[in-house]
């Protein structure tokens, strides 16, 4: 009995669960706060003219643009907005930068990466012809005022020995082949040019669009020293792309 006592004195104050079958009363909606979404970060003002500035570059119908072209349509005049803009497109990985001379001089080259793409939620697109950008920004560039010339253009033009010439230009009067040099070793040029004389389709001129000027003097001086070229020597002429590309003149 004592025992029976102790035990009600215990347990006498706790409430006991309901029986299964007997649903829990829901707590009252008005006495529980509700969770509150989280604050949308704003964007900072650098990184709002970042996005604006890609946004309306990469949308451009003409996509391959130098840095001057680029500062122009961005009515970015101010060197110190130049070197800033520069900066923070290169430090967040949105441009890779190239030299390509015209004269004595350079125009610097802007390439969009995937990452700068993405930022602005755009695709990036592909090009018809091979190679790095600034081959397909020569190669965009020659197709464009070769067709002006009155030629027919074709990129990655396949001879018959397997072997792809980067541009073929052709009209009721002659043929032109033209092969663009932006990298090094130049000794594949050399290889290039024996080959693309050694199909049944013979141009009557090819042009070799080098990068820079010192690639132009070390090529000439490869061509006039190779003995396998001699019978088409003739028919050969190193050019600054640069130089091609601003006179808007194929030959």
């Amino acid at each position: 009995m004592e025992s029976e006592k102790r035990s009600k004195g215990l347990y006498a104050d706790y409430t006991l669960l309901p029986p299964a079958d007997k649903p829990m009363d829901k707590p009252d909606a008005s006495q529980t706060e509700p969770v509150q979404p989280k604050p949308k970060q704003k964007e900072s003002k650098s990184v709002s003219n970042t996005k604006k500035f890609l946004t309306l570059w990469l949308n451009q119908k003409k996509p391959f643009l130098s840095q001057r072209e680029i500062l122009d349509l961005l009515n970015i005049t101010s060197g110190s907005i130049i070197s800033r803009t520069k900066k923070d497109f290169k430090i967040n990985g949105y441009i890779k930068t190239h030299k390509l001379q015209i004269g004595k001089t350079n125009s610097s080259i802007w390439e969009p990466t995937e990452k700068a793409y993405q930022f602005v939620g755009l695709k990036k697109p592909t090009w018809e012809s091979k190679g790095g950008y600034l081959h397909q920004y020569i190669v965009f560039y020659f197709k464009k005022h070769g067709i002006k010339d009155g030629y027919h253009v074709e990129v990655e033009y396949f001879l018959d020995n397997g072997k792809a010439v980067d541009l073929l230009l052709k009209n009721n009067n002659e043929i032109i082949f033209i092969e663009i040099a932006t990298s090094y070793p130049l000794e594949k040029e050399i290889s290039n040019i024996i080959k693309d004389f050694s199909s049944s389709l013979i141009p009557d001129q090819l042009i070799i669009a080098v990068q820079n000027g010192k690639m132009k003097t070390k090529l000439e001086k490869m061509i006039l020293s190779d003995k396998r070229i001699d019978n088409n020597r003739d028919k050969i002429k190193v050019v600054l792309a640069g130089n091609l590309i601003n006179q808007e003149k194929i030959n």
